[in-house]
This record gives structure tokens, C-alpha cells and sequence, in this order.
């Protein structure tokens, strides 16, 4: 039965429910009208996590925050996060197609979201391979949202690692302010359907849940070109569970999906047609389940453990992605004499990941890895005159499989409260943003056209160089690479090793010269003469690649026998004279193929 049907079917049967008399808001719930009364004032008294990752007036915060309450995205009639973003200022939201959407803070938009760190009730959903968020899994009941927190600037010290431009934090509801049954349902002709579902109870003291299920078919977006592609569905259901006792408070919630969603994307490969535009669904799954331990010891003085599992199964039309996350996080408050809380933590995080090959233009090596990041930070918040000078320093201490020794992410803030209506912050901050799986192990291949005899010409675009063509020092990078590999028990052959050429070939030694002699004449009145004999003598030198193709073939042909399997050349005529990369197609490739 097609989706869409389906979900009609689910509202004309519901339809008796939704004519029913509003339940009243179970307990701890905000009366809407209540909020909408409250002042400039009291707004600014709401208590905000992201910047400490504990309860703070938004008043009283060295941050630029701003909050998104449910009832905003309620009253703003918002079907997914992305739209309820568009609330906040500084917040930039466009829609790509039916399932994506480009969001930035502060001008820095892309469809990844870059450096701007997302989470859902603490659970990180950025993801390293793009280093961003994928968006079109990022759905959850919109009536279950108690607040979205957007910080605009840095928050390293307490996140980590990518909260360059800001940090967006969304936050549920706690099951005891979602009992009783909900049931809303509805279609048109863009929302062509959706269903959702929500039941929630417990013991009326200490313990309280509620399950939920839903889901939405979506047409897709207009095209001027006719090319409706982007249609969108999607099926999810979660849970939630919650205990406070006197002291303590645990959370278990959870969540699974399944998706398909249309998606134009560009494809390459050394076969006919060598490049194409391939229109077909994604499909999308995964699930993730999470727990968090806190105990309170007193007033400033508490701790916290979470423990949460990721998975994520990527399926589109050009690549795969499988990945697992693996990630513990521990949280101490500290209340100390002269007025300082100083708070300390740690974390871990591991994320198995495969990622076969779908189209031969665009790999990532090695397709299975590992990535991991460890971090811990401190910071004291010193109250220096009392509730109205603060000074906080912290940092975080981060070491990943991305960077090699450790880094570090230093904050300083200082608040002035200068009334109950008025205060001022100044903050410096270092924050980092990790590389990536695609800025590491990311092979793109690139189709340029046919070369005058018909050959095909391709670019390909590889990760950063690890090695310098120099034989010795491969030999000698290679020669400590494979020692790491064999104390982390990594396969050495897995890796793949490249070097950069710049390549002056020509026919004879004469032609060769007179090569570099234009070169030089090229550049004179702009480089001192003196750089530009050492460029010219550099170039000639016996680790070069100039000279006839027999030369230039024996001179990458040693460093190939070293291990190097890509080699990258550049060509510092090929602006004005393609007569060289002619002469190397011809002759240097076939001989080292």
C-alpha cells in the first residue's frame, strides 16, 4: 500500500479522536497563555544549559544565547527543526530540496551546517565524515521540543571540538510533561501526510514515560526544470523514561527511523558515460538509545554520567556510510570557598565506520576505519565581586585520530552585571574544528573532457600528501609509518601513499632546458633573481622530475617502487604551453602503467 494512503487512513481513523475536548496540560507543563504574558524581563530569567551545561539564567551567561521556546515553534506552525531555527537571530536557513536545507550562524551557512556543533538531549548528531549534520535525520515530534538554545560564538572549552561558530541545542520535554494520549494527523498537497502519536504515564511519584510513534510523506519541492525528485518519507518511533528520586535523577530515551528520500547527486567514473547526474532515493536508518545518571550532593555540587549509542546507515546514490557511535561523557560541579564553581569533565568517543564503494569517482581510503576523540576540560567560574563581577577560565584538552599530539581550547569570560536589567561580557575563546573523513580519506574523481586525441581527461582530488617525493624520505616516512601500524595493529598496506610532482618534461635535454628557460623569463621582473637561479637549479637537482619522458618515467618509477601508489603532478607551463602534458600522456603514462 503506498505510504501516503496509509497515512490517510490513519487520520479519517483518528478523525474522532481529534474532535474530542482538549485534555488538560499534564503536570509541569507551561500554560501557553502564562508564557505569552510573561515581560522583556522575565523572559530573560529562563535557564538556559548550552553555555555550562548546567541550569543558568540567560540573563546571567557570558554568551550570546538566544531560545527558541516550544511554544514559539507551536505558534510558528514549523513541521522540522530546521524551520524552528529560522526563528532565532543570527540564525541563517535556507531550503536546498525537499529533505535539505543549508543553516549557518553568523553568514557561515552550507548544507553540513560546518563548524557549528548540533545536539538532541545531549547526544552529539554531528557527524565526521562531512563535518556537519545531515539534517534529513534529525526528526523528532515537534510538540516534544521544551526549547531549542543557540549560542552564536565559539563554546569549545565546554562542547569540544567544532563548535567554532556556535552550538545548537535542542531539548525534549521530560516524560512527566507529556502524559496522557496525543494524536494529530493531517495531508495537503505539499505535506501530503503525517501521523503522530504520543502516550505517556507513570507511577504519579517518581517515575514517569511516554512512547511515541510518527510519520510523514512529503512531495517534492517546485523545480523550474520538472525534475521532482526530492520527494521525502519517513517512519520513526521512541521512547522515554524517566526516575528522580530524592537525590538522584536517571534518564533512558531512545529512538529508531527508517527514511527514503529522493536526491539528485553527480556521479564519475573511468567508464562511459564518464559523468552523470543520477536521481534516485536515499535510503536512510538508524537508531540510537542514551542514558544519563545525575546525583545531587547539594547546592553547586552534583555529578553526572551519560552513555549514549549511535547508529547511522547512509545509503545514497553515490556513497555509503555505516557508522557506529560509541560515546561516555562524565560531569563534576564544584562549589569551593571565595566565591568559585569549578566544574571538570571527560569524554570519550569511538565511531567504527565502513564505507564501501558506490560509484568509482568518489572513495574513501581506507572504507573501513576507525575514528575517535578524547577529551577532558576544566572550568572555574570566580565570583569576583559578588553577583555582579565574574571571571570564567577554563579550557578542553582534546586529542583525536585526526590531529597528531593534543589540543587545546582556552576560554576566558568576564560578566558584568551592572543592574537587574543590564549586563556586559567580554569572552576570548580558541576554538578547533576537526578534520574530516572527506579532508582525510576522501578520493574524488573529477571528469575534465576529451584530450585532442580523444583521451579521456580526468582530475582526481585526493587528501592532503603525507609524503615527500624525496626517496629517502618516503623511504623513511613509510619506514615509521608501518612501525605505527604495527603497534595499533593497523593494516600498513591499507593505506594509501602519494607525493606531488612538478614535472618539466621535454623531448630532448636541449628542449628541456630551453623549457626552463622560458619559465624563468616568465617570472623575472616579479621573484628576485636570485630565487629564481635556486628555483631553476632546484628544479634540475637529482630528486627532480625534469627532463626527457625516459627520465622523468625512472624518476617516479623509483618512488613507486617505494610504495607511493598516486602520484599527483603538477606542470608549471601548462597556463601558457600544454605541449607538456601532452608529451607526458603520450610517453610517461604507458610506460608506468
Amino acid at each position: 500500500m503506498p505510504f501516503r494512503w496509509l497515512l490517510l487512513g490513519v487520520f479519517l481513523a483518528l478523525t474522532p479522536v481529534l474532535l474530542a475536548d482538549p485534555q488538560p496540560a499534564g503536570p509541569g507543563q507551561t500554560n501557553p497563555a502564562t508564557l505569552k504574558s510573561l515581560s522583556l524581563e522575565e523572559l530573560s530569567q529562563i535557564e538556559v544549559t548550552t553555555p555550562s551545561k548546567e541550569p543558568v539564567k540567560a540573563f546571567q551567561t557570558a554568551a550570546a544565547i538566544y531560545v527558541i521556546t516550544g511554544e514559539d515553534i507551536r505558534r510558528s506552525g514549523a513541521t522540522s527543526i530546521p524551520e524552528a531555527l529560522r526563528l532565532a537571530p543570527g540564525v541563517e536557513v535556507a531550503r536546498i530540496d525537499g529533505s535539505d536545507w543549508s543553516i549557518g550562524i553568523r553568514g557561515f551557512g552550507s548544507s553540513l551546517t560546518r563548524s557549528v556543533l548540533v545536539l538532541i538531549d545531549g547526544r552529539t548528531v554531528y557527524t565526521p565524515l562531512f563535518a556537519g549534520t545531515n539534517w534529513d535525520v534529525q526528526n523528532t515530534n515537534m510538540d516534544d521540543i521544551d526549547r531549542i538554545e543557540v549560542i552564536r560564538g565559539p563554546g569549545g572549552t565546554i562542547w569540544g571540538p567544532n563548535a567554532v561558530n556556535g552550538v545548537i541545542n535542542i531539548f525534549t520535554k521530560g516524560s512527566k510533561d507529556t502524559q496522557g494520549v496525543q494524536v494529530s494527523a493531517g495531508g495537503g498537497n505539499q505535506e501530503q501526510g503525517f501521523a503522530n502519536v504520543r502516550d505517556g504515564g507513570g507511577n504519579g511519584r517518581d517515575f514517569s514515560y511516554r512512547i511515541y510513534g510518527m510519520g510523514f510523506t512529503r512531495g517534492p519541492q517546485y523545480h523550474q526544470d520538472g525534475r521532482n525528485f526530492d520527494d521525502w518519507r519517513e517512519v520513526q518511533a521512541g521512547f522515554r523514561m524517566d526516575w528522580m528520586e530524592t537525590r538522584d535523577t536517571f534518564t533512558l530515551q531512545g529512538d529508531l527511523y527508517d527514511e527514503v528520500a529522493g536526491k539528485s547527486v553527480g556521479a564519475t567514473s573511468y567508464t562511459t558515460p564518464y559523468s552523470q547526474t543520477i536521481e534516485a532515493n536515499a535510503r536512510l536508518s538508524g537508531g540510537n538509545v542514551l542514558g544519563r545518571w545525575k546525583r545531587v550532593f547539594g547546592e553547586g555540587n552534583d555529578i553526572q554520567v551519560q552513555v549514549y549509542y549511535d547508529r547511522a546507515d547512509r545509503h545514497t546514490p553515490n556513497y555509503i556510510e555505516n557508522r557506529d557511535t560509541f560515546d561516555v561523557d562524565l560531569l563534576q560541579r564544584l562549589r569551593l570557598p571565595a566565591r568559585q564553581e569549578v566544574s571538570w569533565g571527560l569524554g570519550a568517543r569511538v565511531d567504527p565506520v565502513n564505507d564501501p564503494v558506490v560509484v568509482s569517482g568518489l572513495q574513501f581510503v581506507p572504507y573501513k576505519r576507525t575514528d575517535y576523540l578524547a577529551t577532558a576540560f576544566v572550568q572555574d567560574e570566580i565570583g569576583l565581586v559578588e553577583r555582579r563581577l565574574s571571571l570564567i577560565l577554563g579550557t578542553k584538552i582534546l586529542r583525536t585520530n585526526f590531529i597528531s599530539g593534543v589540543d587545546f581550547e582556552p576560554s576566558a569570560r568576564l560578566l558584568w552585571t551592572l543592574s537587574d536589567k543590564q549586563t556586559v561580557w567580554a569572552a576570548f575563546t580558541h576554538a578547533l574544528r576537526t578534520p574530516s573523513d572527506s579532508e582525510e580519506n576522501f578520493y574524488l574523481l573529477g571528469y575534465i573532457g576529451p584530450t585532442p586525441n580523444g583521451t579521456p581527461f580526468f582530475a582526481r582530488f585526493n587528501p592532503n600528501t603525507n609524503f615527500t617525493p624525496e626517496l629517502a624520505a618516503f623511504a623513511h616516512k613509510s619506514e615509521v609509518l608501518a612501525g605505527h601500524c604495527s603497534k595499533l595493529g593497523t593494516d600498513f598496506d591499507a593505506i594509501v601513499r602519494s607525493a606531488n610532482f612538478s614535472v618539466i618534461v621535454g623531448t630532448s635535454d636541449a628542449d628541456v632546458k630551453d623549457r626552463q628557460q622560458r619559465i624563468r623569463d616568465r617570472l623575472a621582473g616579479y621573484l628576485p633573481d636570485a630565487l629564481l637561479d635556486s628555483m631553476i637549479a632546484a628544479s634540475s637537482g637529482p630528486d627532480s622530475t625534469t627532463g626527457t619522458p625516459e627520465q622523468v618515467v625512472e624518476r617516479i618509477g623509483k618512488v613507486r617502487d617505494l610504495g607511493c601508489e598516486y602520484a599527483i603532478c603538477y606542470f608549471p607551463e601548462a597556463a601558457y604551453d600544454r605541449s607538456g602534458i601532452e608529451l607526458f600522456e603520450r610517453e610517461v603514462i604507458p610506460a608506468l602503467s
